[in-house]
């Protein structure tokens, strides 16, 4: 391990890791992420992405750390490093790791982490975590020759578990050439990945640039069964609002529908206060001129 990076700040944290790739950015490289695509993370790399506001699980996962830690340092023995700064791969630069842990005797690296359901988790003391965990400390096994991994989970606040996934030198040459793929034919060429989602497709082209492009055979197969499916879906909207007006004024001043003694269903008053957005104008245009935000949409419409 080398090319040790002493950071002092969270700002200067994230300003390192954007200088190659860390665990937490390959499952997205991969298409495996639940929350990123390829799309984000090169838009990252770049320098490009807002950052992420820190969500609760994020906030907490971070807060609990230390405690998941020291729980595992209790039913284990070992002893863990902790604090490490941001270590780079001798082989491949552009590979990153910032370790939760580390226990030096054996060279093994300890991933800490938090869920609030057992979904993806296997049984205690087996290597079957959440895939995109997989990725994350099969990569840290990369960059520092570890071993072995573990990862001590607490899951709902109360269910504990430690899982041991060994180092497979096939997956890890496998990921190592994905990375290096996405590093080199992206990073550095400043040419984005193909996206993946239409949410990728607006991160990287938010505005039109007002010409027009050809569509093959399949891409204007694709834009006729769409337009198929929007109209069954209009049909079937039509036919629910009539089944809901016809149930509607069946309730009459009523609040409640049953049947044989079986609750159908409710239609009760409720209040709610929401800003009068024309009054505020019309009273205030200053103060609600000086909170007008304007903001740019692409609008997608079947011809």
């Amino acid at each position: 391990m080398n090319g040790l990076v002493q950071n002092t700040t969270r700002d200067a944290w994230l300003a390192e890791r954007r200088k190659g790739i860390g665990g937490s950015d390959v499952a997205a490289i991969l298409g495996l992420s639940r929350w990123r695509t390829a799309v984000d993370v090169w838009l990252d790399k770049r320098g490009l992405a807002d950052d992420r506001p820190e969500t609760d699980a994020m906030r907490f996962g971070t807060l609990l750390e230390p405690i998941v830690l020291d729980e595992f340092t209790r039913r284990t023995g070992y002893e863990v490093r902790r604090g490490l700064p941001i270590q780079t791969s001798d082989e491949h630069p552009f590979m990153l790791a910032s370790l939760d842990g580390l226990i030096e005797d054996e060279l093994a690296i300890v991933e800490a982490k938090t869920a609030r359901t057992a979904d993806g988790w296997g049984e205690d003391g087996s290597s079957d975590i959440p895939v995109y965990y997989h990725t994350q400390v099969a990569h840290y096994m990369a960059v520092t020759g570890a071993k072995i991994a573990y990862v001590p989970v607490l899951i709902g606040g109360q269910d504990f578990r430690i899982f041991a996934v060994e180092r497979d030198d096939g997956f890890i040459a496998d990921l190592i050439e994905a990375e290096r793929e996405f590093w080199h034919s992206h990073v550095l060429t400043e040419t984005p990945p193909v996206p993946t989602t239409a949410a990728d497709a607006l991160l990287l082209w938010a505005r039109d640039n007002g010409t027009s492009v050809e569509a093959d055979d399949e891409l204007a197969e694709t834009v006729a069964k769409l337009k198929a499916v929007k109209a069954e879906i209009k049909e079937l909207e039509e036919r629910a609002a009539l089944l809901d007006d016809r149930l509607r004024v069946a309730f009459a001043e009523h609040a409640t529908l049953t049947h044989r003694g079986q609750v159908l269903a409710t239609f009760k008053a409720q209040t709610a206060r929401r800003l009068d957005v024309k009054s505020l104008e019309s009273a205030h245009p200053d103060i609600a001129s000086a909170f007008r935000r304007e903001s740019t949409s692409r609008v997608l419409r079947l011809k």
